[in-house]
């Protein structure tokens, strides 16, 4: 190998560490990398592959340059073949592709869709992007002539472990970013949903964040319904292509009855997949991509108020980050029982303070109106004396008339202080 090149890729494993001293953001450093690997290598075909973090066995190839594949970064493949072998053995592999071709001529470690445009190709070389303990990714070198010379593959393994420490800064970066997030949503929610809260404003408030600030696809809350254990009614649910009607109610059975008997949340990478999945029929082909999953009960003490659900389509760039980050929806699905909890205690207070009032009206007529009607009545019984014959029978009606309606609001003071309804006068 001659000394400019190997100049060259001592340059580029230096050009790919400077970011580490500031923000780096993953999908651009990754674009980057490849751009710069196909330069200096005068590879036909670049490509780097993270291990899944949902999955260990499958790579995801988030960039890749050359052969007109650019467009497919994102593609996900079975970690098999030569690509399984440098990232399990920590060290490159240089094969020779025309002896990695399955029956059908086509190379069985590459995603399908690539297959057709890597015949041309001859030489691969595989390098392992390495951690302090293992590896966790792997870089493809190919060319459509060129063999690999022994020195090319230690400095380009050299500029792969320079990219490995850039991912692993570019991760810590993108976690730090995102828990920051996490923070200042759930700080933001508090604030909210401690003061004033209307239910359905406060229940759309909690989705509304929590599919920012964690990318879910689809996110809504079903409430139980205290006078019907078999149907629940959603409250809100957004992502779907329908709008869902307001308190749409259904069937209380399958994960979310799981949920509610069990109070405890149900996560799955395999969200679609779950015996007792059962999504109402127009949900079905939106939940059909669903891969990540997760489902909360709102429980604050006894009181079970519902469930929050969360779920993020299968290869979404959210849908990894969200696996590892479960606690945080939790805080999310805990924030939401609280409001629920408050709404509740609302509803109480107001109908103590009416039941309170109703007390201090039944009082004061107990107090006041019937002592005055006693005291009519005894002072007009005084006056019958004094009368003529005429007066006399017309006062003695009156009498007979508030006797009736003193009987008749005690029997009223009594209903309510005893539950019943009252009943209409004779």
């Amino acid at each position: 190998m001659g000394a400019v090149r190997r100049l060259r890729w001592f340059e580029a494993a230096c050009a790919i560490s400077r970011p580490l001293l500031g923000e780096v953001r993953l999908s651009e450093a990754l674009d980057g990398v490849t751009a710069r690997a196909a330069e200096v290598s005068a590879a036909d075909f670049v490509a780097l592959g993270l291990l899944d973090r949902i999955d260990r066995t499958s790579v995801v190839y988030d960039a890749v340059v050359g052969l007109g594949l650019e467009s497919s970064a994102g593609v996900q493949s079975r970690l098999t073949g030569p690509v399984r072998q440098a990232i399990r053995s920590n060290h490159p592999v240089v094969v020779d592709i025309t002896h990695e071709r399955s029956g059908s001529g086509l190379p069985e470690w590459a995603p399908q869709s690539w297959r057709p445009h890597l015949a041309g190709l001859t030489h691969l070389l595989f390098l392992p992007l390495r951690s302090e303990v293992d590896a966790y990714g792997c870089m493809i070198l190919a060319w459509s002539a060129d063999r690999v010379e022994h020195d090319e593959i230690q400095l380009a393994q050299v500029f792969a472990d320079h990219t490995a420490m850039m991912v692993l800064k570019a991760r810590a970066d993108e976690e730090r970013i995102r828990h920051e997030r996490w923070l200042n949503a759930a700080s933001k929610m508090a604030g909210l949903l401690l003061g004033e809260v209307d239910r359905d404003d406060a229940m759309r408030t909690v989705v509304r964040e929590l599919r920012e600030v964690s990318g879910a696809d689809l996110a809504g809350i079903v409430l139980v319904d205290t006078h019907d254990q078999a149907h629940g009614y959603i409250v809100v649910f957004e992502g779907l292509p329908q709008q869902v009607p307001p308190d749409l109610r259904i069937p209380r059975d399958g994960l979310i009855a799981s949920t509610l008997m069990s109070r405890r949340r149900i996560v799955s990478t395999d969200f679609g997949g779950l015996a007792g999945f059962h999504p109402p029929a127009d949900w079905v082909d939106a939940f059909s991509t669903v891969g990540l999953g997760m489902l909360f009960p709102l429980v604050i003490s006894d009181d079970v108020f519902g469930v929050l659900l969360a779920a993020w389509k299968r290869g979404s760039v959210h849908e990894q980050p969200a696996a590892g980050e479960v606690e945080q929806v939790q805080i999310f699905a805990d924030l939401a029982a609280v409001a629920l909890h408050r709404v509740r205690a609302e509803l109480d207070r107001g109908h103590l303070m009416l039941l309170e009032e109703r007390d201090r009206i039944a009082r004061e007529l107990n107090d006041i109106v019937l002592q005055r009607l006693f005291a009519a009545e005894l002072r007009l019984d005084a006056l019958r004396s004094l009368c003529s014959q005429q007066v006399q029978e017309r006062l003695a009606q009156i009498i007979e008339h508030l006797d009736q309606t003193n009987h008749q609001v005690r029997a009223a003071i009594f209903e309510h202080q005893s539950g019943r309804p009252p009943q209409p006068p004779a």
